[in-house]
């Protein structure tokens, strides 16, 4: 995969400084309230169901969420309200701006060669993103998840079905998986 040109991705700025607090979910970028209703040609309406699992059924780990391909930053509220942090990673330094008012800790830098220390982050949130193996499970603790979401699920361009994703990733990984209205997602662990 062709990198930008310039400098390496661990110089490249951190356009927010990842020490900075957290915006909560109530902050004026952030929305509040009920999840999504965006209905899809596709979907009848109505039938969206969205269901909050137990913590102690399947806890996620504790520490910094890495939001690879954030864009915009339209979920990095959402993870904000389960993770202490959140950082944006998106290619796109436009795309970043535009997340300023949603993800106050945004970093440039291609996915295939992150800025992170092996084995420092909770979890990798990759939503409608592509997959990066080898630096997802460089850069996840031991105990880190990949979470693999496709809005669209199997219609999505950039889906994979989690038994594809755990056969990518280096090592040996369990997912467990399930459909969400019309999207997919995942929650990936290594297994030791």
């Amino acid at each position: 995969m062709p990198t930008p040109s310039g400098p390496s991705p661990a110089t490249w700025p951190l356009v927010v400084a990842p020490g900075q607090p957290q915006k909560p979910a109530s902050s004026p970028g952030c929305s509040t309230g009920s999840p999504p209703t965006g209905t899809p040609p596709t979907q009848p309406a109505g039938t969206i169901r969205y269901a909050t699992p137990s913590p102690a059924a399947n806890p996620l780990p504790q520490g910094t969420c890495l939001e690879i391909g954030s864009g915009t930053g339209q979920f990095t509220c959402l993870l904000a309200s389960v993770f202490a942090t959140v950082i944006s990673v998106d290619l796109s330094e436009e795309m970043l701006r535009q997340a300023a008012g949603r993800s106050p800790a945004r970093v440039r830098a291609d996915a295939s060669a992150l800025p992170v220390a092996d084995a420092s982050i909770a979890a990798v949130a990759a939503i409608d993103m592509l997959l990066f193996p080898t630096e997802t499970a460089r850069v996840l603790a031991p105990d880190g998840v990949l979470l693999w979401i496709n809005q669209l699920g199997q219609d999505g361009p950039l889906y994979l079905p989690a038994e594809d994703v755990a056969v990518a990733l280096p090592g040996h990984w369990m997912a467990t998986e399930a459909e969400a209205g019309w999207g997919t997602w995942a929650c990936m662990r290594r297994t030791h």
